[in-house]
């Protein structure tokens, strides 16, 4: 089982992270999926150590704008994809952004 700390919210930014699946073997990868919503900063998040993972590649990135009402909303969306080094649970530390 593969663990994440909780989404982090501030004023005019809301971070949220999740992994595309719950379970992985080591012989499978897992994309880190991190959404930055509202004033988003021109670099992408920094990932933690990753004591328990292979990085295999990453991130893509992908942006989306809204303006409904005259107001806009923008959201970046970072994935990485992730290879667990062992079985049991690991977790994914903190990103920094």
């Amino acid at each position: 089982m593969i663990g994440l700390p909780a989404a982090l919210a501030a004023a005019d930014l809301q971070v949220s992270a999740r992994l595309s699946a719950d379970r992985a073997g080591t012989d499978d990868a897992v994309g880190l999926i991190v959404t930055v919503q509202g004033d988003t900063p021109d670099g992408a998040p920094q990932l933690p150590p990753l004591n328990d993972f292979r990085l295999l590649g990453g991130p893509s990135i992908s942006q989306q704008v809204s303006i409904v009402n005259m107001s806009m909303s923008k959201s970046v969306t970072y994935t990485w994809d992730l290879q667990p080094l062992k079985p049991g649970t690991l977790t994914v530390g903190p990103v920094t952004v």
